[in-house]
């Protein structure tokens, strides 16, 4: 029986409700455990917590369902990717929350393990030094940093000298 039809049952007769519940905890755990990748000891907590935040939300949601808008487990998907996404915004880790039907091109995805490593770099700049490369990185010359901070050419780049140690370490 798929999960559009439990629902439905559950709908006709609500004493079903542990059914249900059952059902909808198994698909769920499923659908986030395709979703997610990792084999580290770390990543069972994440999904787990994928799994407990996803339940919340569609339970929360439930009263709102629309059988005449979407199937029930469309609408169930759709709650466990909202959730998928805020796991990933709270532990801030690519690595463990992955969701492989949006982020499966490498290129998408090294892109953003770049901007997660450059964002860990700068988190270690001066809030000064964080403007300068942000406007090297906008495209801005040498001389157009310089003239913005009214500092001379030669200054600048041995800023840039020391940044580039300091962020090589």
């Amino acid at each position: 029986m798929n999960l559009n039809q439990i629902h439905e049952d559950y709908v006709k007769d609500p004493l079903l409700v542990d059914s249900f519940a059952e059902s909808l905890l198994l698909f769920v755990q499923k659908y986030v455990k395709s979703q997610c990748r990792g084999q580290r000891e770390s990543s069972f907590d994440t999904v787990e917590d994928a799994v407990g935040a996803s339940l919340l939300k569609i339970w929360k949601d439930l009263p709102r369902f629309d059988p005449l808008k979407s199937p029930f487990e469309s609408f169930v998907i759709t709650r466990i990717k909202d959730s998928l996404y805020e796991i990933y915004n709270r532990y801030g880790r690519q690595a463990e929350v992955e969701l492989l039907d949006d982020l499966s091109i490498p290129d998408i995805r090294k892109a953003i393990e770049s901007r997660l490593s450059v964002k860990a770099l700068l988190s270690t700049l001066s809030d000064e030094d964080k403007s300068l490369v942000s406007m090297k990185l906008e495209g801005g010359s040498d001389e157009d940093i310089a003239a913005a901070y009214n500092i001379p050419i030669e200054t600048l780049r041995t800023r840039w000298k020391r940044l580039k140690n300091r962020l090589k370490q």
